[in-house]
Parts: structure tokens; sequence; C-alpha cells
């Protein structure tokens, strides 16, 4: 019985499973078993594994395509490991990553599922993913986006079980997403706040070939989410916060108004519902809430400062990053 079931899924991904295959078996860690399931791949996918020769990779292999979701959840019931870890077959794991999640799980009972820090390759520039560390800030970040990166998460495979916890397979964008929102009401999260993970951005990704459908299914779970916290949201509101989960923020002094009374009406919600630590929720308003101003320092310059200063949203953190950005973007125009 390995310590951890690695699950990947692969249908046509033939251009970067090599590298991927490869960055699992050279991890640190060597107790494991990487399941990989072919989601009826037409390419040289299925010889490529072959061709590992390696008695630790399991194949499955689906007759006809049945979708991400499906794929997941037939090679997670195959998995005989204490821990199952996610990987996707055009990103990379770096050699530490599975021990490094281990160690933290084994010393952190109270935590069911594990993330980390990731930096993207593939497109320039690249950038470091450095999402929140506590559960409850992941939590509160669940309210507009995941802030776990799908293909480097580690979980326990009983408490998933012991609650029935599946990707739903009527669900093929954005699953991930949707799982972790159904998880919340059971499990606790974190992230190491360490790069183990090169996550690949190409023009190829299921996920840029079918925005629209993945957008869907996170605007839907962030509706599940707002009715969660209390809050009967009008289509306006509705609107912005959809928005404001793409980091698309609204312009001009009235788009910071707008901003400011939402997240008001979201404080106000988790004061009734207590469905929220509030000082995590604050955390992670204060940082869109910074983000907005940011969004309108060129074309308001004092006046969004002022603005900032004056909510009861700004926190002394983001005040001096806010600060630091201010001065950048001053000698830069300069």
């Amino acid at each position: 019985m390995p310590k951890v079931s690695v699950v990947m899924a692969v249908h046509n991904g033939g251009a970067y499973l090599k590298e991927a295959t490869e960055s699992i078996l050279r991890q640190s860690l060597r107790d494991f078993e990487l399941i990989v399931v072919d989601d009826g791949s037409s390419d040289e996918s299925a010889a490529l594994l072959e061709a590992f020769g390696d008695a630790r990779i399991r194949i499955l292999r689906n007759q006809q395509q049945l979708g991400l979701s499906a794929s997941l959840n037939r090679g997670a019931d195959t998995a005989s490991g204490d821990y199952i870890a996610r990987m996707d077959a055009d990103d990379v794991s770096l050699p530490a990553r599975l021990a490094a999640q281990v160690a933290f799980l084994d010393r952190h009972p109270e935590v069911s599922i594990v993330g980390c820090w990731a930096r993207t390759i593939g497109e320039r520039p690249p950038q470091t993913w450095r999402y929140p560390t506590a559960d409850a800030d992941i939590r509160c970040a669940f309210l507009f986006h995941s802030v776990l990166v799908h293909s480097a998460v580690m979980w326990r495979r009983p408490d998933f079980e012991g609650h029935g916890l599946r990707y739903d397979e009527g669900v093929e964008r954005a699953q991930d997403y949707e799982l972790w929102t159904r998880a919340a009401e059971h499990v606790c999260f974190a992230n190491l706040p360490r790069v183990l993970q090169h996550y690949r951005l190409h023009p190829d990704q299921v996920g840029r070939q079918q925005t629209g459908a993945q957008q869907a299914v996170a605007d839907t779970v962030r509706v599940r989410e707002l009715q969660a916290l209390g809050i009967d949201s009008n289509p306006a509101e509705l609107e912005l916060h959809h928005d404001l989960a793409r980091a698309h923020y609204p312009p001009g002094e009235a788009g910071l108004d707008k901003v400011e009374a939402w997240f008001n009406k979201l404080l106000a919600a988790n004061q009734v519902s207590q469905r929220y630590p509030a000082e995590a929720l604050k955390r992670t308003l204060g940082r869109h809430w910074l983000l907005a101003c940011r969004r309108v320092v060129r074309q308001l310059g004092m006046v969004a400062w002022r603005r900032y200063r004056s909510s009861s949203l700004s926190w002394g953190f983001y005040l001096e990053l806010w600060l630091k950005a201010r001065l950048a973007e001053l000698r830069g125009a300069q």
C-alpha cells in the first residue's frame, strides 16, 4: 500500500505528458503510485506511458472520452494510498512537492487538503501565484474563486470518502472550485507557502478553449456561496461580484463607491450568519479593496489614495503595499 496515490487524467496530452510524468517519477518521496486515466486518447499518450516501464505507473483506459470529472473519480476510486495527490498532464511538480505535502499532513491531522504556491511556465512573463495559506483565509477567498492550484493539491483519502466528497460528473469545468466549496462544509484547508508546482500556460489548455463554460460554473458556485453567507443580491450587485472575482474592477470614484458598498454589505451579512471568521473576511475584502483603488490610481490620483485610507476596509499591511505600488507607478511615469 503506497503512502500517496497520484491521480492524473489525460486526453490527447502527448505534447507535455512525458515531462509531467517524469516530474512525478523523480519525486524525493518514493512511496507512491501514479494512476493515469487515459480518457479515450487518440494520440501517442498511451504509448508514451507504456514506454516508461515503471511498476509505479498504473494505466486505466476509458474506451470513450468520459471527461475530466468522471476520469478523476475513476482514478480516485482505484487509489489505495492514505493520501491522494492531483497532477495534470501538462504541469510539472518540483522534486520536493509530495514529500513536503505528506510531511505537512502528517504533522497537521486537523487539515484534510493541502495545496502550494505555483509558478507559471510556457508563457512570458512568468507569474508566481502566492495564495492564502490559512484555512480561514482560503474559505473566505472561495467567495470569489478557488485559491488552490488544482493540479497541486493533496488530500486525505479517508476524509473525502467518509464525507462522500467526489467530483460532480455533471460539472466539466471549474470542477475543483465546485468540489472545494462543498468540501469546506466538512474539512479544513491549507496552502504551503512554497512554489512546488510549475503550472503550464498554453493555447491548447481546455480552460482557455472553454472559457465561457468555466465562467458559467464559477458564477453558479459564487451565487451558492453568497446565499450561504445570507446575501440576497440584486442583478447589479451580482454582476459586480462576478467582475471582481475576475479582477475586473469598475472605473472612477463611482466604481469605488459600488465596491465599498458591496463589501460592507458582505461584512454586515457575515455579522448575522457568522459563516466566516470576521478578521479573515475583512482581510479577503481588504485585498480586493486595495486592487480596486490601484485600478483607478492613474485616473483619480490622490483621490484614490484618500478613498483607500479613509475606508474601514483598508489595513496597515495593505496600506504599505499600496504605498509601494503607488511610488513605483509614479517613478515609472517620470
